[in-house]
């Protein structure tokens, strides 16, 4: 009898995440995870290289006490990082929430961003913001809740009761099934080369929808804001089927 060996090709398991449990700077790319909840007086998590993961778990960051501006989470190091993810959990009461406005290709995905007394989410371009929350946060007049830069999607947010605009995106981005409600200034405004589809907009103190052309804006409803509910700056947009009396 002969026994024959078969020789299985190797599968690379993926390394089980880092585990923070402690406000820290991550500088080595990788996969890491809180293991509890985060507080701090001043900054909390800082990120000085490129290809990071971080999962919030479930968990929350929060500043407790403490004078002066402070980042919840965001990048540091004065270059621009890449390829950086936060997920899964809360970041409330900095002055700057999620902070990221030089990176490339950020994606901030089920994150809910509370009381923040400048802005709550901001990434650069080619970023993907889905599935979060800002609400409570900005200065009164000129901050966000969500900005993102040029080539961005954001897609299923909610920005509500937001000290300035409640969700703003570059040029040729897709802002998809987005809710912004009672923010200060426009609810959702828009950069050229958009397709701006499925967005809900009310209550807000300036335009509901502000979009620069040429942009596609379908199937959006914007009703009750301070000023226009569909504002469209320049020529060249495509309205179709949106609610906006």
């Amino acid at each position: 009898m002969f026994l024959t060996t078969l020789l299985m090709p190797a599968v690379a398991l993926a390394a089980d995440p880092t585990p923070i449990s402690a406000c820290t700077t991550i500088s080595v790319p990788g996969s890491y995870q809180l293991t509890r909840n985060l507080t701090s007086a001043q900054d909390c998590i800082f990120i000085s290289t490129d290809a990071v993961t971080l999962d919030l778990n479930g968990f929350v960051i929060a500043r407790v006490g403490g004078v002066g501006n402070a980042y919840g989470v965001a990048s540091t190091g004065g270059v621009p990082r890449a390829e950086i993810t936060v997920k899964n959990g809360t970041v409330a009461r900095y002055t700057w929430g999620l902070h990221f406005s030089q990176d490339d290709g950020v994606v901030i995905d089920n994150v809910r961003a509370t009381e923040h007394t400048v802005t709550g989410i901001t990434v650069g371009p080619n970023s993907v913001v889905r599935n979060s929350r800002v609400q409570f946060s900005g200065c009164g007049n000129g901050c966000w809740g969500i900005s993102a830069g040029e080539g961005s999607q954001l897609i299923d947010n909610v920005a509500e009761d937001i000290g300035g605009w409640g969700i703003i995106a570059g040029a040729s981005s897709v802002v998809r099934g987005n809710v912004s409600r009672n923010a200060v200034n426009d609810g959702i405004r828009v950069g050229a080369g958009s397709t701006v589809r499925g967005n809900v907009t009310s209550g807000n103190g300036e335009d509901g929808l502000d979009v620069t052309c040429p942009s596609v804006v379908a199937q959006s409803a914007a009703t009750s804001n301070g000023l226009l509910n569909l504002r469209t700056t320049n020529a060249g947009c495509v309205l179709v089927d949106n609610v906006a009396p």
